[in-house]
């Protein structure tokens, strides 16, 4: 077998695996056809006789390729090469990463550092259909801060909504992985029988008045007060998420 890599990317330790090799050797292929979403790849036989890998090992780089999404594969269709989306495979990961995380808090720094530095696309992409939308959020928090008896998880879901919307305008798609994770997280919420106490509701009370401030700014277009605001809601040690890991 006479397999040469020139690149970093190829460059390979004498004693990587068969499969490992040819896994990279496929890789190269790809790029160096520069071979399109849709496009299909060289049957097995092709790497068997121009690589002299056994049919099983590319089989195995193949089905690796495709467990990562990078091909895809129909019934006696072959394998072509599939859209490359790297935040795919990073939503794929996350629940791995963070129930091997030692501090459940690990999603909520991740989130809050994307999300402030995504706001200044927030400014820029911002609709009036999604003001609108954020208008209705914030008034529904409004509503239920008025309520006698208030539940941790009712407040919760506002800010949720409110910080879904925001991460969905900035277009970042690793953020929005992250935020569907957390949405996900949030939905299994323990602590949604916890009725609020008054420290509680003063926690929300501020988070409110943060959200009309950061929706005030995206409505002047100010990415500077708006970057304030979200910056003294998503830094404090008692952000409203913080309430629901408490009680995990």
């Amino acid at each position: 077998m006479n397999v040469s890599f020139n690149s970093s990317f190829d460059g390979m330790p004498a004693d990587a695996s068969i499969a490992q090799q040819a896994l990279t050797v496929i890789v190269s292929y790809i790029r160096t056809e520069k071979l399109r979403e849709g496009d299909l790849l060289p049957s097995a036989d092709f790497f068997v006789e121009k690589y002299g890998f056994s049919r099983v090992m590319v089989r195995e780089a193949m089905c690796y390729l495709k467990g990562m999404g990078i091909v895809i594969s129909g019934k006696g269709s072959g394998f072509r090469l599939a859209k490359i989306n790297p935040m795919a495979g990073f939503g794929r990961l996350l629940p791995f990463f963070f129930a091997l995380s030692k501090d459940s808090g690990d999603i909520i720094l991740m989130r809050n550092n994307m999300e402030l530095g995504s706001f200044p696309s927030v400014v820029r992409n911002i609709t009036d259909a999604d003001l609108l939308e954020l208008e209705k959020i914030v008034d529904t928090g409004r509503q239920v801060l008025r309520k006698d008896v208030l539940h941790n998880v009712e407040f919760i879901a506002v800010d949720t909504d409110f910080h879904t919307v925001l991460n969905r305008v900035s277009g970042n798609e690793l953020l929005i992985a992250v935020t569907e994770y957390y949405q996900m997280k949030l939905g299994t919420a323990t602590a949604k029988e916890q009725i609020a106490d008054e420290t509680h509701r003063s926690i929300f009370a501020t988070a409110q008045m943060e959200h009309e401030q950061i929706l005030n700014a995206l409505k002047l277009k100010s990415p500077e007060s708006g970057l304030i605001a979200l910056y003294n809601h998503v830094k404090r040690r008692y952000h409203p998420s913080a309430i629901f890991y408490k009680y995990q």
